[in-house]
């Protein structure tokens, strides 16, 4: 399964801050983690975050994907290391999508219009046999 390095909420009704944590993508917010990396406090003006620099990074290089937010307060703390990361992912994934059609060859309109034919028949109900 993908990892995923996202938000856990701690702290008391109305005065949240967050743990940045590694965990498996189909865990809970607040579930089990793999590692601690960091935490966020919102509340404070402006927000503090903090980071165990080493661990992400590491974490990043395996391919652990963050979150949106947590993309976000990396983007601040690793200005010039996060975006390199990012492109090189683009870059590798734009690379196998091309050599992709590139194997599979021109689609041709009959190709097309063939598969848009099969998508709109409907379902052909059976009939019983009687015995």
């Amino acid at each position: 399964m993908a990892v995923v390095i996202g938000l856990s909420r701690q702290g008391q009704k109305k005065l949240p801050f967050y743990r940045i944590v590694v965990k498996q993508k189909g865990t809970k917010r607040d579930g089990k983690f793999i590692e601690i990396v960091g935490n966020h406090n919102p509340l404070l003006n402006p927000a503090v975050s903090s980071f165990k620099e080493e661990r992400v990074k590491h974490w990043i290089t395996e391919g652990a994907i963050p979150s949106l937010l947590v993309s976000n307060l990396l983007e601040k703390s690793f200005p010039g290391y996060y975006k390199g990361i990012v492109a090189a992912r683009k870059a590798k994934i734009k690379a196998k999508r091309d050599a992709r059609k590139a194997k599979q060859g021109p689609v041709t309109k009959k190709e097309i219009s063939a598969k848009k034919a099969i998508k709109s028949k409907p379902a052909v109900k059976k009939a019983k046999k009687k015995k």
